[in-house]
C-alpha cells in the first residue's frame, strides 16, 4: 500500500505534533532570553524553568489535538482558524492559573508566559497555512490511475477529496465511458484497451483496479505485464478499507473470512486483553466515581424508579447479557446525561463482570440480531468479540437507525476485528475521552 495510507496519516500527524513542540518552545525559551533579567540558563535549568514551560506548552499541544488540528492539515478559512488558536492561548493561560492556584511557586513570569504563548501561537497558525497552502498542493504525492469507475472507487476517490493531507494525486480513469455523475478528481484518461499506453504515457506509481465484472472484461495480460515490470497494482477494496478505515463489505467475499486470521477473534490475546479491561475499568470506576454519584443522585431526586436499568444485550458468540445504564428515558436530566453519555458509565460495571470490552462493537438488542443477520451479509461474524464501552464504529458513526446504518457500522467493526492491536485500542480510547469532554460523543 502507498506509504502515506499505510499509517495512516499519524506519520503527518506525528510531523505536525514535532514542529509545533519546536516551535513553542523556540517561543519560550527565546522569551526567557529577552525578557528575563536574571540568567536565562540559570532559571530553565536550576530555577524549575524549564518544567514550567513544558506545562505550558503540554496544555497547549493537547488543546491543539483536542481542536482536530491533527486530524485534518488543510486550512480552509483563516478567520476559525484565528478563534481556534485563541482557544489555544486562552488554554495555556488558564491551565498556568491553576497551577499557580495549586502550587504558587509553580507560576511562569508573564514577562515569559504572555509573548511565549502569544508567539507560540501565531507561529504555529502561520505554519499551519503555510503547510496547507504550500506543501499539501505543491509537494507532489503519489500519483495513482483507476482502473474501472466502480461504487467503492468513487467512494474512494471522494474520501481521498476529503483529506488533502495524504497527498495523493488521482491522475484519472480507465474506463470505457466516463464516470457519471463526474468524481471530484481525475479525469477520463481512455478506454480499456489502451491500458498499456496510458500507463506508461501518466507514469504512475500504483494502479488501482475497481471494476464490477472484472473477469469479463479486464485485461488480465497486460496487467500482469504491467506488475512484472514493477508497477504496483491493488484491489479498489484494499484501498476503501486504508482511506476509509473500514472494511468494504460490497467486496467482502466469505473466502477472506474462512482462510484469513485476521477478521476472526485472537485467543492468544485474550488472557492480556481481560486484564487490561479489568485494569481499565476499575481506574474508571475510581476516578468517575464523583461523577457516578452526582448522575445516580441527580436521577433519584429528579423522580421516581430505579437508578439503574438493566436491559438485555447480545455479547460475544450470541450470549445475552443484561447491560446497565443509568436512567435517562423520562427524568428532566436525561438530556444532559445522554450528551455527555454519563449515562452510559455504569458500563464500567459490565467490563468488570466479564459481559463486555473497553472497547468493541455497539452491542446490539437481542431481539434485532436475527433480523439484521438475514439483512446484512457477516452481520454476525461481529460477535466473535465482546461488546464494547466505546469502539471504533461509535467515534466514527452515530446510532443505527436503519439497515444502511448498520450495515456501515458493521464495515467499521469488521475494520477493528481486522486490525484490533494496542495502539488502534488506545487511541480510541483517548478520542473517546475527547468527544466526552467536547460533548461530541
Amino acid at each position: 500500500m502507498f506509504p502515506v495510507l499505510r499509517a495512516n496519516t499519524s506519520t503527518h500527524a506525528a510531523a505536525l505534533l514535532l514542529a509545533d513542540a519546536c516551535i513553542l518552545a523556540a517561543c519560550f525559551v527565546s522569551s526567557t532570553y529577552l525578557d528575563l533579567t536574571v540568567d536565562p540558563t540559570v532559571y530553565l535549568l536550576y530555577d524549575g524553568g524549564a518544567p514550567r514551560i513544558a506545562l505550558v506548552m503540554a496544555a497547549m499541544l493537547a488543546a491543539l489535538s483536542f481542536l482536530d488540528l491533527y486530524g485534518k492539515a488543510e486550512v480552509h478559512h483563516v478567520v476559525p482558524a484565528l478563534q481556534q488558536f485563541s482557544v489555544v492561548a486562552g488554554t495555556a493561560m488558564l491551565v498556568e492559573g491553576l497551577a499557580v492556584y495549586v502550587h504558587a511557586d509553580s507560576r511562569l513570569p508573564a514577562r515569559v508566559l504572555l509573548p511565549g504563548t502569544c508567539a507560540g501561537a501565531a507561529l504555529v497558525l502561520a505554519s499551519r497555512l503555510a503547510y496547507s497552502r504550500l506543501l499539501l498542493h505543491r509537494v507532489g504525492g503519489e500519483r495513482l490511475i483507476f482502473v474501472g469507475v466502480s461504487p467503492v472507487v468513487r467512494e474512494v476517490v471522494e474520501q481521498l477529496a476529503r483529506q488533502p493531507e495524504l497527498n495523493v494525486e488521482v491522475a484519472g480513469f480507465i474506463a470505457d465511458e466516463p464516470p457519471q455523475p463526474p468524481l471530484p478528481a481525475g479525469k477520463l484518461l481512455g478506454p480499456m484497451g489502451r491500458l498499456s499506453e496510458i500507463v506508461h504515457a501518466v507514469k504512475p506509481q500504483r494502479l488501482i483496479v475497481g471494476m464490477p465484472e472484472r473477469r469479463d472484461h479486464l485485461p488480465v495480460m497486460e496487467m500482469l505485464t504491467l506488475r512484472l515490470s514493477g508497477l504496483p497494482i491493488e484491489e479498489a477494496a484494499t484501498v476503501y478499507e486504508r482511506v476509509c478505515q473500514r472494511v468494504c463489505l460490497r467486496e467482502l467475499r466469505p473466502a477472506q473470512l474462512i482462510y484469513s486470521g485476521e477478521l476472526g477473534p485472537q485467543a492468544h490475546r485474550s488472557p492480556a486483553e481481560l486484564l487490561t479491561d479489568y485494569l481499565i475499568a476499575s481506574a474508571g470506576v475510581v476516578l468517575l466515581a464523583p461523577f457516578l454519584a452526582l448522575a445516580a443522585l441527580a436521577i433519584r431526586l429528579d423522580s421516581r424508579g430505579p437508578v439503574v436499568v438493566r436491559e438485555p444485550r447480545t455479547g460475544r458468540r450470541g450470549q445475552v447479557f443484561q447491560l446497565l445504564k443509568f436512567r435517562s428515558v423520562g427524568t428532566r436530566t436525561g438530556r444532559l446525561l445522554r450528551k455527555y453519555r454519563l449515562d452510559e458509565l455504569p458500563k464500567l460495571f459490565n467490563v468488570l463482570r466479564g459481559d463486555m470490552s473497553v472497547v468493541g462493537p455497539r452491542p446490539e438488542r437481542p431481539e434485532l440480531v436475527p433480523s439484521l443477520s438475514q439483512q446484512i451479509p457477516f452481520y454476525r461474524h461481529r460477535l466473535c468479540v465482546k461488546p464494547g464501552v466505546t469502539g471504533w464504529a461509535q467515534i466514527h458513526d452515530s446510532f443505527a437507525d436503519t439497515v444502511e446504518d448498520a450495515a456501515r457500522q458493521l464495515e467499521y467493526d469488521l475494520y477493528y476485528i481486522k486490525n484490533k492491536s494496542w495502539s488502534l485500542d488506545l487511541s480510541v480510547v483517548l478520542r473517546t475521552a475527547k468527544n466526552l469532554i467536547l460533548g461530541q460523543a
